[in-house]
């Protein structure tokens, strides 16, 4: 197909859709501005109070130079596992504990810093986006009626990243001569690290709010449309024919969407739940998945791989949270049939509070006080 025409095709097919959007927008207000106000609370209650400090925090590691102290330390472990330069250390723990974009936003500014690779960079973007403890164990946990539940799937989603940033480093191609590190970012002094760190992380908060609402709208607005139950009737059939769940049919697409909504609509469907939740924290949605790339649009990161990882994280996340199900069984009664999420000002997990303090006693060991000039 010649480029012209490809190019005529697309913007077509762009043009139809922004058209129907607006048509379903202007016919069905309702379900959108629902979805709306769902959205900032949402922010307001989950999203602020949960990501805010972890991600000022790994933007401070890195600004104040601590990242690079912990590298010398850790450089071994990462080059062994993921053959990754020890800089990465700090933003790849960060990434298990603080959130979906966490680990992305730090790997986005040690690629701007110069730090990492072209492919160190989309290395990480293979492995370091995934859901806190504190959404998986106390929100996850909440709406499906078991915070164990909740810990096997946030010990599931670890287990599929970690195995899948071993097998990248074997599998992504070799990068070129001029993708490589160049260190040319120089350490901030504590205060001005601290104030570029609250400041960055609070326009990018503002975005990642922005695609919450965005997507939050469209959900809303496919709801009351009927595009949701039409995609569920679609498969219910299959999903009968495989002996599951029939309110599992209803949840795919929500999970494919936005991820909090997703996992509220499979933590009906019984047993399939934990499965089903295990693939969409791995797939992360693509509300995430827009928040991550709209961190890293000046890094132009192979995008191809991007998505090779997000389908890989969904499908081994499914696979290890069924697999630990069979090891640590869940009876029946553990799940709520007709759980809604649960929005509380701040959700309080034990492991990530544990995991921070032990970090933060890690970095008082690791810095060192400078020297002052006269």
């Amino acid at each position: 197909m010649k480029p012209v025409v490809r190019r005529a095709i697309h913007w077509t097919l762009l043009g139809m859709v922004c058209l129907i959007l607006g048509i379903l927008l202007f016919l069905w207000p309702e379900g959108s501005s629902e979805g709306v106000r769902n959205g900032l609370s949402l922010c307001a209650s989950v999203v602020i109070p949960s990501l805010f400090p972890f991600m000022v925090l790994s933007a401070f590691l890195i600004k104040s130079g601590l990242a690079e102290r912990m590298g010398r330390v850790l450089e071994p472990v990462t080059r062994f596992l993921f053959g990754l330069p020890g800089c990465t250390a700090a933003p790849i723990f960060m990434s298990l504990i603080g959130g979906f974009p966490v680990g992305a936003r730090a790997a986005a500014e040690l690629r701007r810093r110069g730090e990492i690779s072209r492919r160190d960079f989309t290395h990480m973007l293979c492995f370091c986006i995934n859901a806190g403890p504190a959404f998986m164990i106390g929100a996850v946990g909440s709406m499906i009626g078991s915070y164990h539940a909740g810990m096997l799937l946030y010990f599931a989603q670890i287990g599929a990243s970690l195995f899948l940033g071993i097998v990248m480093r074997f599998v992504l191609p070799k990068g070129r001569e001029e993708d490589r590190p160049t260190r040319f970012g120089k350490a901030l002094g504590t205060a001005d690290a601290f104030v570029e760190s609250v400041a960055d992380t609070a326009v990018s908060m503002l975005s990642i709010c922005a695609f919450v609402v965005i997507f939050a709208a469209l959900t809303g607005m496919f709801q009351q449309v009927g595009v949701t139950r039409l995609v569920s009737r679609v498969l219910e059939g299959p999903i009968q024919f495989l002996g599951l769940h029939p309110a599992l049919a209803g949840a795919v697409f929500p999970c494919i969407l936005e991820i909090t909504t997703g996992c509220a609509a499979a933590s009906n469907a019984g047993t399939a739940a934990i499965p089903l939740i295990g693939a969409a924290s791995g797939w992360s949605g693509l509300s995430v998945q827009c928040q991550v790339l709209s961190t890293m649009r000046d890094l132009k990161p192979d995008k191809k791989w991007f998505w090779i990882g997000r389908v890989s994280c969904a499908a081994l996340s499914g696979i290890l949270a069924t697999v630990l199900m069979q090891v640590w069984p869940q009876t029946q009664e553990v799940f709520s049939t007709g759980a809604q999420p649960i929005a509380q000002p701040f959700y309080f997990s034990a492991p990530a509070s544990a995991a921070l303090l032990a970090f933060a006693a890690f970095m008082v060991l690791v810095s060192r006080p400078s020297r002052v000039e006269s």
